[in-house]
Order: structure tokens, then sequence, then C-alpha cells
């Protein structure tokens, strides 16, 4: 489930903040069949709590280390003032772990049925589990170290296809609720920012043939670089000096782009790029400027690449529908407006879901056992 945010997200930080956490082992933990939330008629146990934390915990070593592997330290880190990763990212995953009852007590609600292809595919999926692990009690006792054995895996793995069958039912491209073409271009016009980008590089120059063209390295698939020497640098930074005032007296932002920046990939982006406050192709500080920028403002960065000029400019109609765009900066965009109006009806239900406060005071993430195998 995408993260839903809400006061109940801020109810569970502050409970887990004030609460002094029981450590206890993988072992024990998966032992307990109590019920820690429940909405409606459906109900996920401490056992099914415990798993789907240690998936989160997995997916959250993965998006913010890369790695596969634990690694204690990360979750003492500080997050916010006073809020360590293990304190936050665990109020982040037991939300989630909330909303994914909520979806399945709905999916029930609107009559909804899982078909016998989408069971079939499930128990597909244990068999194969099963055959790789050598057994039935060789799978079970992996399991446990996320407190589930197989019978407790089918069933989580049952609750979530129909939370995915929600989902494309309600959002989905014939969805009864798809986003409308008003709510894909309002979520445009309030989230995405147009900017060009012009670059004069202070520490590398790209490779290039006899024939002028640039020179990609075949084992990285990037442009081959060479270091550029103190006097390269004093020319470039010359060379930017100059740009700075044809910009301050009007020239045409375009052309100067097109002449001169170092930033490769504009040749592909004629109109620009297309950025939103998580965007990563550009430096941070200049992702986080340019929502301040007015529409026709230039602005100038240095950063250890070089000296950065950037004119932000007016949206273009629908770009998210236009080449290259589509599909290089606009990816999955339907999903994503989709998954936000998903959130907010979830949002809706959040008051009626019930607490076992005390239990999810218990299971903190930094104690789990990533998984990233089930």
């Amino acid at each position: 489930m995408n993260i839903v945010k809400n006061r109940k997200f801020k109810r569970i930080l502050a409970l887990v903040l004030a609460t002094v956490m029981l450590v206890l082992t993988l072992g024990s933990c998966g032992s307990s069949s109590e019920v820690v939330i429940s909405f409606g008629g459906v109900e996920i146990t401490s056992n099914m709590y415990l798993y789907w934390m240690s998936r989160y915990k997995a997916m959250f070593l993965y998006m913010y280390l890369g790695a596969q592997t634990d690694y204690p330290a990360f979750w003492e880190m500080e997050m916010a003032e006073g809020v360590t990763a293990g304190t936050y990212l665990g109020a982040v995953a037991a939300q989630n772990i909330i909303s994914n009852a909520i979806c399945v007590k709905l999916y029930d609600d609107y009559g909804l049925k899982l078909s016998n292809d989408e069971i079939k595919t499930v128990e597909t999926q244990i068999d194969s589990l099963i055959s790789a692990a050598g057994s039935k009690s060789a799978l079970n006792s992996a399991l446990s170290a996320y407190g589930v054995n197989v019978d407790m895996l089918k069933e989580i793995y049952l609750m979530e296809a129909k939370i995915s069958g929600l989902q494309e039912y309600l959002y989905g491209d014939n969805g009864i609720d798809a986003p409308t073409d008003e709510e894909l271009d309002t979520y445009y016009e309030e989230n995405y920012y147009r900017v060009k980008h012009l670059l004069i590089r202070t520490d590398v120059r790209i490779e290039k043939d006899e024939n002028g063209e640039a020179i990609v390295d075949e084992s990285t698939g990037s442009y081959k670089t060479v270091e550029l020497t103190d006097e390269e640098i004093e020319q470039q930074q010359a060379l930017a000096a100059d740009l700075k005032v044809q910009i301050a007296a009007g020239a045409n932002f375009d052309t100067l782009c097109y002449d001169y920046s170092e930033d490769t990939a504009m040749q592909y982006f004629t109109d620009g790029y297309y950025i939103t406050g998580s965007s990563t192709f550009l430096p941070t500080e200049i992702v986080t400027a340019v929502p301040n920028m007015a529409i026709g403002e230039v602005k100038t960065f240095e950063t250890d690449y070089g000296i950065h000029y950037v004119k932000r400019y007016e949206l273009i109609d629908k770009a998210y529908n236009v080449e290259p765009y589509a599909t290089s900066m606009f990816t999955n965009y339907a999903s994503t407006v989709a998954s936000l109006k998903m959130q907010e009806m979830i949002a809706q239900y959040a008051d009626l879901v019930v607490l076992n406060e005390e239990l999810i005071a218990a299971y903190p993430l930094a104690n789990c056992t990533p998984n990233f195998s089930y």
C-alpha cells in the first residue's frame, strides 16, 4: 500500500515515541495470534502485522540504503529532530498496515470476489515457495523469522490480491472512480515545474572522438570524462561569467542552452525538464529552489559539477501525454494520481479502525528481520 497521511499517523508516531518498547525476539512475536488491527470483520493478527513489518523493513532498507542487509545503526539515525528512522518509518509501516485492513474490508463491501484464476495464482505462488524450500516444513521454518507459517502466508497473499483488486476496480483504466482528465491536469499543474538548464562544468569534460562525438564507456554506459586542468577550469569560469552577462542583457536563453549547455540530456528534452519536489536528475538545491522561482526567472547555482543557470518556463499543456516526457518524466503518471485518490478515500475510514496500541508499540520495526524473500 502507499503511505496514507492523516492524523492517525501522528497518533501512532506519538504512541511509539511515548511508549517504552518491549524488546521481543522474533520467535516469540510469531507465536502470538492476538488482534492488532480490526476494521469491521477484518482482523490483522500479530502474526500478519509482524510479517508486513518485516516486508516494509526490507523495502525501507532497499529504498534508503540500496541494501539487502540490515544495518542497525540506520534505525538509530535521526530522520527528524528527536525522531529516529526506526520510530518514524515504523509509524509509516503501521499506518500502511492499517490501510491494508481498510482495503480488504472495502473489497468485501463492494461485493467483489477473487476469481478462480486469482486464487490459483496465489496457490501456485505458495507451491513454488514450498518447492524452492524443499518441503512445507522447511518453508514454515524459514517463515517463522517473519512471524508466519505457510497457511498464514497464503491468507496474506489472498488479502493482498484483494487490495490490488480494489485499486483496479476503483481506479484502474476502467475503474468506477478512475482519474478524470481534470484530475490529471490539476495534479500536473499543482506539482510540476518546467525548467531549462544551462550547465558549464568545472569538474570534468566529456571525451570526444575525431568526429566531435561524445565517447561512451561501454562498461558503464556513461560518457567518458577527463578531469579539467586548473587552466581549463579558469576558462570555464570565464565562459560562465560571460554567459551571465548575456543572460542579464536579455539574450535568448534557449539559444544559449543549445550552444553552450553541457547537460547532455538537454539535446533530447528540447522543451526542458519537468520536475517535482522529488526529482533527482538535477542537483537537490536546484530542485528545492524551482518552486519559488517566477515564470521567466533565471537563477544561478554553483555545485561540485559546475555553474548552473536555470530558467523556469510555463507548463506545456498535458505534457504528461507527450513523448519523450510521458515515458521518462511522467512514468506511471495516471497510476500515481489514482494512488493519491485511493489514499484520500482510505483516510475517510481511519478513525473507525480499532487498534491494539500496546501490541503496536511491542513490535518495533528495528527489531524485525527484514523480509526480502516472501
